[in-house]
């Protein structure tokens, strides 16, 4: 057991020390996508738990730097290589049919938001989508400049929360 305690102990003492560079690298190849990033990050963190109990003697500076990057390339690459392997085998049945399908127009997407509003920032939105500018709100609705850049960025960002609930789901 104490050789195991010493092992965890040199695996937190080397994550404080190059826990940026892991992040870096694991960022680097996800490009940018959160999800990807952090199952990257489980896989080096296991491959050098794994190989610091192979390793015996400790590194130092820029040796351990080193040998910190080369570890985590190979979890990095071995996971890449497992994803390239499952996107070239055969879509379950019936799922090219559901892929295939049309997909929303954007007149279907700006209805369906449409629904999920008030009824001022109905109003709003669709003489908005019409191309109204920020003067024909103003007289149209009867409100101030300031309250029209308001609502648009309200109603924007409401859009942007719609748009990726929608494709999670």
């Amino acid at each position: 057991m104490p050789d195991t305690e010493r092992i965890i102990q040199e695996f937190d003492q080397l994550v404080s020390r190059h826990g940026k560079l892991i992040l870096f690298l694991c960022q680097r190849a996800s490009y940018g996508r959160v999800g990807m990033c952090s199952e990257l990050r489980q896989e080096c963190y296991a491959e050098l738990l794994l190989r610091l109990a192979e390793r015996g003697t400790a590194l130092e500076g820029t040796r351990e730097k080193a040998w910190v990057y080369g570890r985590c390339r190979v979890a990095i690459d071995r996971y890449l290589r497992h994803l390239r392997h499952l996107s070239t085998l055969p879509f379950p049945e019936g799922m090219e049919e559901m892929l295939a399908a049309p997909a929303e127009t954007p007149q279907q997407v700006a209805a369906d938001f449409a629904a999920t509003l008030g009824e001022a920032e109905r109003r709003f939105f669709l003489l908005l989508a019409k191309g109204a500018d920020d003067e024909t709100l103003e007289r149209t609705l009867g409100l101030k400049h300031r309250t029209v850049i308001q609502m648009k960025h309200n109603i924007k960002k409401k859009l942007k929360e719609y748009i990726y609930e929608n494709e999670r789901d």
